[in-house]
């Protein structure tokens, strides 16, 4: 059992995933924002259940002009 799992409480839990639902790239390059999509990625698992939906969910909190390039 992974650490978070173990010991997070479940309202910490929400906020990791709150935190997942509104993550966008900004001003970060994009191997900072997989990074940070990564990581957060495990709260948000109900959403991106699928390598579909992941995909969408990581396109869809890129800046726009790179959303433009993916299309």
């Amino acid at each position: 059992m992974r650490f978070e799992q173990k010991f997070l409480s479940e309202a910490a839990k929400s906020v990791l995933m709150r935190k997942f639902m509104d993550l966008v790239q900004g001003n970060m390059l994009v191997i900072e924002y997989a990074t940070k999509f990564d990581e957060l990625s495990q709260y948000g698992y109900a959403t991106i259940d699928t390598d579909i939906r992941r995909n969408e969910r990581f396109i869809q909190g890129l800046r726009p002009e790179l959303v433009r390039m993916t299309m």
